[in-house]
């Protein structure tokens, strides 16, 4: 997503991937733009912190925060940090996946085992796989500990999403030390995907107590 506020798409590239993979180019495209404008509606907020020499950017899209630094003198933009990303990629992702699905579904368009094959290739090759797995796995903790269903635990993560919920809030962070495993959010916050990993392997180990 750009700063002028379009989503730049790289039709190329996309190209290549759904050749060398034998998917549908156009499904492929699709599901990367469908991703994109989850990023694009998500709660979305930027701040300049400081005028001097250059322009720290602190941009929050959904649960992720990412600092960027802007050199006026030669306007190079780089990476600063970045807080939550690989799990917001992961309920992006997985909310993509939904409406994609939801598209096929009210459009009819495709066979089922051309839907099949192209749902196995995104299981297998999807750079977030591993975030929708931990995205997943709390989302079956939620349900279990507050005692509701996974499409509500799902749909309140998706609400948070949208909302640009802050994860480091004094209250959920009381909350998660109930639900989770030590250290876990903190992990998570900076987390790459073989962090992902260990992450998901910590949380389907630790026990929890259902709701009564």
């Amino acid at each position: 997503i750009s700063d002028r506020n379009k989503i730049n798409i790289n039709y190329e590239y996309i190209q290549s991937i759904a050749e060398y993979r034998d998917v549908d180019v156009y499904w492929q495209f699709l599901e990367t733009f469908i991703h994109e404008e989850n990023h694009a509606v998500s709660k979305t907020r930027c701040w300049n912190l400081t005028e001097e020499q250059g322009e720290p950017s602190l941009i929050k899209s959904g649960y992720s925060s990412t600092m960027y630094w802007l050199d006026k003198s030669n306007k190079k933009v780089e990476l600063v940090s970045y807080v939550f990303e690989l799990f917001n990629e992961g309920v992006t992702e997985k909310r993509a996946r939904e409406m994609f699905r939801e598209y096929l579904r009210r459009t009819g368009h495709g066979d089922a085992d051309k839907v099949k094959h192209f749902e196995q290739y995104l299981d297998t090759y999807h750079p977030y796989n591993r975030a929708i797995q931990v995205t997943e796995a709390l989302t079956r903790r939620l349900a279990a500990m507050s005692g509701i269903s996974e499409d509500a635990a799902w749909g309140a993560i998706k609400r948070g999403y949208f909302e640009g919920e802050d994860l480091l809030r004094k209250d959920f962070q009381e909350w998660f030390q109930e639900m989770l495993p030590p250290g876990f959010i903190d992990k998570l916050r900076v987390a790459d995907d073989n962090d992902m990993k260990v992450l998901l392997k910590e949380l389907e180990q630790m026990p929890f107590k259902k709701a009564a």
